[in-house]
């Protein structure tokens, strides 16, 4: 796999875009806004603002993104989001993915 540093930020400032959306809905349950902003917050910190060194570095580092997102899907379907939270992020995740291709 080779992921191009640009195209990866683009990914995660795209993710941290719709988690910010589902963080400052007023019609989200607050616990669920929560998990989204906390989701994003990380993004920011661990990925957004935090560039690569080399290819294998970027690899790792996008391998742990998809797992975040993973996780945050998880964490949002153990509190019962509904699809117009979960749908979004989905989406954004299977895009996420097809970088790996």
């Amino acid at each position: 796999m080779s992921l191009d540093q640009d195209a990866v930020i683009e990914e995660f400032q795209l993710m941290y875009d719709v988690l910010m959306q589902v963080a400052e809905d007023h019609d989200v349950d607050p616990d669920i806004a929560d998990i989204a902003s906390a989701a994003a917050n990380e993004l920011e910190v661990q990925f957004i603002d935090s560039e690569a060194e080399d290819e294998d570095e970027l690899e790792d580092q996008y391998d742990d993104f998809i797992d975040l997102i993973e996780s945050v899907l998880d964490d949002l379907d153990e509190n019962e989001a509904d699809n117009t939270v979960m749908g979004p992020i989905r989406k954004r995740l299977t895009k996420a993915k097809k970088l790996l291709l």
